[in-house]
């Protein structure tokens, strides 16, 4: 999709700029190669002792570390870079010991970091950046929040797990610019990407989520916290799978608040929300003026597909099916609605004969955005709803949908099928941490 703000930057031009300043690949071809152990005993050691852009390479092992990156770009790697196999994030595991962090990437000028191939654990945050960070191929469970997100931070956070932290996958504060995408986000305490809505002086950012899985969190699968006021941030959310989270899907609150208690907040920020599938969460999609939602399926949530998505807000090309509701006090196109059976696999596919095939919109202009999708994007005549285009052979379905997900999604099937989320009442949930 090539989605943008009428006029400003696109969200392809934003991912690539990051990922061009930030990449995987190492740092220049001057930049030298260290091992951790070898030429370092300890990560730290090798961080403080490289130069700026240096690579440390690090074998298979629990390291029990607290690290900061300080006025310098550090690449770490593990032998998932040259192997591909997943076992090599398993087993290359930075232990945080219970401390605050168990990576900081430090506010001076200069300091950056990419990771690639690690499991972090045990400590308040995964990683703490104030400054940017690129993290890929990786696993982040047992901490606090994931990825606390500070300001003037920028993040590529690119194919990786983040379940089992006890309160955010994700936390993004103040002014942090992010690129979430091909992940797994799953089982945390509260939500799995929560996002507050502090107001900053500075050029407008972009935070765009796309093609994750956000699945079984505690509250919302994402959220938005509301400071008072128009911030100069835009959010563009686009073919995510939301199953099961126990709250909304997409929530968004006000007055600084994060417990969701369903109140739909009318946040002003333009959002669009384009080709994503919600499944069995209590409400998918809560509040918002300034929302333009395009090709989206919503099939059982316990309470609500969507609600207060109003004033400016348009909701089109979608479809509505087994809901508790449809829609409460929202702007729904009927003209462009379906309200049939979706036909999902367990794979969250679309079966043959959807309804969903060929449904949705190639191109759309409402409110802030305007996007269209190149026919190579899609596969019919015309993009389908939801977050998986359906593909008519078998083979290219496989290949099309990531490894992670999959095995992800299909497993936690599996293990543990059920129907429909109860309701959840305003209050029910724990207290949510303010951080």
């Amino acid at each position: 999709m090539r989605a943008g703000r009428v006029p400003g930057v696109s969200a392809a031009a934003f991912a690539q700029a990051l990922l061009l300043a930030f990449s995987t690949g190492g740092g220049t071809a001057l930049a030298d190669t260290f091992q951790v152990p070898g030429d370092f005993d300890t990560i730290q050691q090798a961080i403080d002792g490289v130069a700026d852009g240096d690579t440390i390479h690090v074998a298979p092992g629990i390291y029990a570390e607290n690290l900061t990156v300080r006025g310098k770009h550090v690449f770490l790697e593990s032998d998932f870079v040259t192997t591909g196999e997943r076992a090599d994030i398993d087993a290359t595991v930075i232990d945080g010991g219970n401390g605050s962090f168990v990576l900081e990437v430090h506010a001076d000028t200069g300091s950056a970091a990419t990771l690639r191939g690690f499991t972090l654990r045990n400590a308040d945050d995964g990683i703490t950046p104030r400054n940017p960070i690129t993290f890929r191929d990786g696993r982040i469970t047992g901490t606090q929040d994931g990825i606390d997100f500070e300001d003037g931070s920028v993040g590529v956070i690119l194919d990786s797990v983040f379940d089992g932290n006890g309160d955010d996958g994700l936390d993004l504060d103040d002014r942090s610019a992010v690129r979430i995408a091909g992940c797994v986000i799953a089982d945390n305490g509260q939500d799995g990407i929560e996002i507050r809505l502090q107001d900053f002086a500075g050029d407008p950012i972009e935070v765009i989520i796309e093609d994750n899985w956000i699945v079984d969190n505690g509250e919302d699968g994402i959220q938005l916290i509301d400071y008072g006021g128009l911030t100069p941030r835009t959010f563009i959310f686009e073919r995510n799978v939301f199953v099961d989270n126990v709250a909304a899907a997409i929530g968004m609150m006000c007055a600084e608040n994060t417990d969701e208690n369903f109140e739909g907040c009318p946040i002003p920020e333009p959002v669009l929300i384009a080709n994503n599938t919600f499944v069995r969460n209590s409400h998918a999609v809560s509040g918002g003026v300034n929302v333009t939602a395009v090709n989206n399926l919503f099939l059982d949530q316990a309470v609500l597909g969507v609600k207060n998505v109003t004033g400016g807000s348009f909701v089109a090309y979608s479809l509505f099916w087994g809901n508790g509701a449809d829609a409460q006090d929202s702007n729904v196109d009927d003209a462009t609605t379906t309200r049939e059976d979706p036909r999902l696999l367990e794979t969250f596919e679309l079966a043959e004969n959807s309804p969903a095939i060929d449904a949705g919109a190639a191109s759309f202009v409402h409110g802030a955005f305007a996007f269209e999708l190149d026919p190579s994007e899609y596969s019919g005549s015309a993009p389908d709803l939801g977050a998986v285009e359906f593909v008519p052979e078998p083979a290219a379905r496989l290949a099309r949908l990531t490894a992670l997900a999959c095995a992800a999604l299909c497993a936690r099937r599996r293990a543990r099928p059920r129907g429909p989320r109860e309701a959840v009442p305003p209050g029910a949930r724990p207290a949510a941490s303010s951080r």
